[in-house]
């Protein structure tokens, strides 16, 4: 599995990076997806990264012409982001280029040289070429399915993503999620149950329609996933999915628990299928939350059992 990038362009290495990123360092990762008060800023992540811990600072550098004359581009675009550092501890230029051991050995000496002469001494540089990218790449099938398909499109997205209108609708919208929450304290204690309990898989949030089933998933993911590098939460976008696909992009790298919001729009043999989804394989778990309305939950749930 390699990344090909000869259709690619910087928007679509700019979500490859972000997301990748987002897989590695977890939610206290910040991508940057448009110009505005960042200030020219990719990425930014405050943390402990491979033992490395402080202010980072991302940079992706796509380029789409032949490898010479990409290679001599980076050299002075990595001038111009040198210029740009303020108080970060880590410089890290993610590119799309792959370079040999003695390009990558210059491009590291050249950063050190203009990092004494811009006085940047507390400043480490780090260069992720084209590479390296893949081999974090391989780490993560799910990526393969997000280029794929779409990072907004996918039928398998990060719940924040999938939800992203609802989180930023203002209170006064019947629909949104940004509203205050009424703690419903021992509901996330036994959803907390349940992520820790190593034998169950699958669990069912029911209710009346506004009951809250939505928020309180959400609630329970900012609370207990958000901060978790062990676990992505990710929300099911599709009726219709390929279940081969999303096995092979469950396959490897974290923990997944998935949201099927309002289950009773699914097939009976659907919800079997995601329902199998749910159990450890190759060292990666994979938990499943339903929620659906109390007055069908007995009925679609009977059915499942007719595709076990």
């Amino acid at each position: 599995m390699k990344v090909d990038w000869k259709n690619s362009n910087p928007d679509v290495f700019q979500n490859f990076c972000n997301t990748l990123l987002w897989l590695e360092l977890g939610d206290s990762f910040q991508g940057f997806e448009a110009p505005g008060k960042d200030g020219g800023i990719d990425g930014t992540y405050c943390g402990e990264y491979k033992r490395r811990n402080g202010l980072w600072r991302f940079q992706y550098k796509f380029h789409g012409t032949a490898r010479k004359t990409a290679f001599n581009s980076l050299k002075q675009e990595i001038k111009q982001e040198i210029r740009k550092i303020k108080d970060e501890n880590y410089l890290v230029i993610l590119t799309n280029i792959p370079l040999n051991p003695l390009e990558t050995n210059a491009t590291k000496e050249y950063a050190s040289q203009l990092l004494n002469e811009h006085s940047k001494h507390d400043t480490n540089f780090q260069l992720w070429d084209g590479s390296r990218l893949n081999r974090i790449y391989v780490q993560y099938p799910i990526l393969k399915l997000w280029m794929e398909e779409g990072y907004t499109t996918s039928s398998l997205l990060p719940y924040k993503k999938a939800l992203s209108e609802r989180l930023q609708a203002p209170s006064s919208d019947l629909n949104t999620l940004s509203n205050f929450f009424v703690s419903r304290q021992k509901e996330l204690e036994l959803l907390n149950g349940f992520l820790i309990n190593e034998t169950q898989h699958f669990a069912i949030v029911s209710g009346e329609t506004g009951i809250g089933k939505t928020r309180l998933a959400v609630h329970f993911f900012q609370k207990y996933i958000d901060n978790n590098k062990t676990w992505k939460a990710l929300k099911v976008e599709n009726l219709n999915l390929n279940f081969d696909r999303i096995k092979f992009a469950l396959g490897a790298g974290n923990s997944y628990i998935l949201l099927v919001d309002d289950a009773q729009n699914f097939s009976p043999a659907m919800l079997a299928d995601l329902k199998k989804l749910g159990g450890k394989h190759n060292g990666v778990t994979i938990k499943v939350i339903f929620t659906i309305r109390s007055l069908q939950s007995m009925e679609a749930f009977k059915l499942i059992r007719e595709f076990d």
